[in-house]
């Protein structure tokens, strides 16, 4: 059996499309003032992200708590007119945000339904 192992100085998180995909929208939700369609949307990023082979465990936690950090954010400035939509690695590359204990309980429970 052969095995290949690949080392790379980064995660290409531009190519998870799919979730790329509904970041842009649960970011167009947001802008047009849909919230309970950016919370639907919300809930299908939290649920690609859990079950993508792409990503590590730890992947996985940082970047449910980024994406609905970056999507608050979203919500508050949106009135303003905010037009640039920061990307997938724009997101991913700023610091962790504080998560609180119903959002470490809620990481936990999707941790551990979606190692089953």
């Amino acid at each position: 059996m052969l095995f290949r192992l690949e080392k790379r100085p980064g995660q290409d998180w531009e190519s998870l499309t799919g979730i790329k995909e509904l970041v842009y929208q649960a970011q167009e939700a947001t802008v047009k003032g849909d919230f309970e369609q950016a919370k639907k949307i919300l809930t299908a990023i939290k649920i690609a992200v859990f079950q993508s082979p792409d990503l590590t465990k730890a992947d996985k936690r940082q970047m449910v708590v980024k994406i609905e950090d970056e999507l608050k954010g979203w919500g508050l400035e949106s009135t303003r007119g905010l037009i640039s939509k920061p990307s997938l690695f724009a997101i991913m590359q700023r610091s962790l945000p504080a998560v609180d204990a119903q959002a470490a309980n809620e990481l936990d429970q999707l941790e551990a339904f979606f190692e089953k």
